[in-house]
């Protein structure tokens, strides 16, 4: 674990921020991206919560987080067990499932402005 309180010779702050943000070991990397992964969700739901109806679009975006926790949770595992050609290979995985989700996202922006001005849409009203 890395410890920012105590300046390690030849460390720098920013040295230490990055590997913060980006650790070296696999394990801490796929436990990121399940955090980041749980916290969109957790965040999506609670707009729901708040009374906003997601639309088609927006629920199948989060087929990404709902396959790519587990997905990371188990990357986490296989790469503490030392099974780091596995880990590479879910990392790949994941990789893939977050691009594609990137794409439809992408689409999802250029489709939106016309969902938002249709009075039978459910969801964002401007």
């Amino acid at each position: 674990m890395i410890d920012i309180t105590e300046e390690s010779p030849g460390r720098s702050i920013l040295t230490t921020f990055v590997d913060l943000v980006f650790p070296p070991s696999l394990s801490r990397r796929a436990l990121l991206i399940l955090v980041a992964a749980i916290a969109v969700l957790a965040a999506v739901w609670t707009f729901e919560s708040f009374g906003y109806v997601p639309c088609e679009l927006c629920l199948t975006e989060r087929y990404a987080f709902y396959f790519g926790a587990p997905l990371a949770a188990l990357t986490a595992y296989a790469a503490s067990r030392s099974a780091h050609g596995m880990a590479r290979v879910a990392f790949a995985l994941l990789a893939l499932i977050f691009i594609a989700n990137v794409a439809l996202a992408v689409y999802h922006v250029g489709v939106e402005p016309e969902r938002v001005n249709d009075s039978e849409t459910p969801g964002l009203v401007i």
